[in-house]
């Protein structure tokens, strides 16, 4: 596995790798950075410090934050805002970059769970009640023709969110 220049930042920021105290410095052809903080790291693997959120954030990066400064004005670079959308992590079924999906959704017949809405006729012509399922009856006599339980719902759209945290999301594009 190479080590990444983020990765390295992060592990020297950590801790997780001593480039100083007292001990020297490793040097690059030693598998080191010859360097004994983050900044001179990316200096000596190539880094100017002015590039360093180059390093840090390269194209397609996100970048997300509950403060709306947009990372343009922060780092440089064109950035795209990405509001108003979930993350989801790539896969075969999800490749990256790929998008999808809507904020509501009215289902289908087919999507409804399975059910029924029984009702019960009178047994003969000599009358009698209809009686549904729940109890409630209406009416007496006979009946020569079909009943209709009628129709429930709007059809309106729904949303199927999670419970989320809103966040300012950009990408970085150039």
């Amino acid at each position: 596995m190479a080590l990444t220049k983020a990765k390295l930042i992060e592990l020297i920021d950590n801790g997780d790798i001593d480039v100083g105290g007292g001990t020297g410095t490793l040097a690059i052809a030693d598998g080191g950075t010859g360097a004994t903080t983050a900044a001179g790291a990316l200096t000596n693997l190539g880094a100017a410090p002015s590039d360093y959120w180059k390093t840090i954030y390269p194209v397609g990066t996100i970048y997300m934050s509950v403060v709306s400064n947009s990372p343009n004005t922060l780092f440089g670079g064109t950035w795209e805002s990405l509001g108003g959308r979930f993350l989801i992590g790539a896969d075969g079924t999800y490749t990256a970059g790929s998008t999808g999906g809507a904020s509501t959704h009215a289902l289908t017949t087919a999507e409804l769970a399975s059910h029924s809405h029984e009702q019960k006729l009178p047994t003969s012509d000599s009358g009698g009640s209809i009686y549904s399922s729940n109890g409630f009856s209406t009416g007496s006599g006979s009946f020569s023709s079909g009943i209709s339980t009628g129709i429930s719902g709007s059809g309106s759209a729904h949303n199927n969110m999670p419970p989320y945290l809103s966040v300012y999301m950009w990408k970085r594009t150039a």
